[in-house]
């Protein structure tokens, strides 16, 4: 009978061998997910909301400010706020639109279920939590046209749910409609003319003392 040099029968080895390969594989895979994590926190941008958003009634969203009255706002010089709502399943506003370079404050969250918030190509990617409010500082640099997906599955409509943001040139701003222009004499309340009437030719109308001048006379 041969002697085995190694000390061990090979059935012993092809395990060992297995098992050093299962803990490498394991490690590896850890190694894996954790660096799939910090890409997905440090390189997407995506996380979720943080206390600086503080939190909301999730019952009241619609009618607690400043989610009563969603949509891109200018709030300063070279800055724009976008209070956005999520729901079943639908962004509003649908339309963003801001200009390059500008310091753009995204205020959001939802009313119903969790859903996301990804601008496709941009590190723009937050989750919109009822009771939570997400707030995430961006800034486009490029005029461009990006989608906003919705990346948390949220029912049957969720493939309908998106938007787009509007990148314009750094000096766009939105057109602001002119007041119309008030007509000599309108009341500017009730649009009535308040010209004083012109003398009746035919003295129709004319006051009595004025149509009969004499009339003390003869009375």
């Amino acid at each position: 009978m041969a002697s085995n040099p190694g000390g061990g029968s090979p059935r012993t080895m092809t395990a060992e061998k297995l098992e050093h390969l299962f803990l490498t594989l394991t490690a590896a895979m850890l190694v894996v997910f954790l660096g799939a994590l910090f890409w997905a926190s440090f390189g997407l941008g995506m996380h979720l909301p943080d206390a600086r958003g503080g939190t909301i009634d999730p019952t009241q969203v619609r009618t607690t400010a400043p989610f009563d009255n969603p949509g891109v706002f200018q709030v300063g010089d070279n800055e724009w706020e976008v209070v956005a709502l999520g729901s079943a399943w639908a962004f509003q506003p649908r339309e963003i639109r801001v200009p390059a370079g500008a310091k753009v404050t995204f205020i959001a969250t939802a009313t119903d279920v969790i859903h996301g918030f990804h601008v496709e190509g941009t590190k723009v990617n937050f989750m919109m939590i009822p009771g939570q409010v997400a707030r995430i500082d961006a800034e486009f640099r490029e005029p461009g046209e990006h989608l906003v997906i919705c990346h948390e599955y949220c029912g049957a409509g969720h493939h309908l749910m998106y938007a787009t943001v509007y990148v314009e040139e750094p000096d766009w701003r939105p057109e602001v409609d002119e007041p119309a222009a008030e007509e000599p004499g309108a009341d500017t309340d009730t649009g009535t003319d308040t010209t004083p009437a012109s003398d009746d030719p035919d003295g129709e109308g004319a006051s009595p003392a004025a149509a009969t001048p004499d009339a003390e006379d003869r009375a």
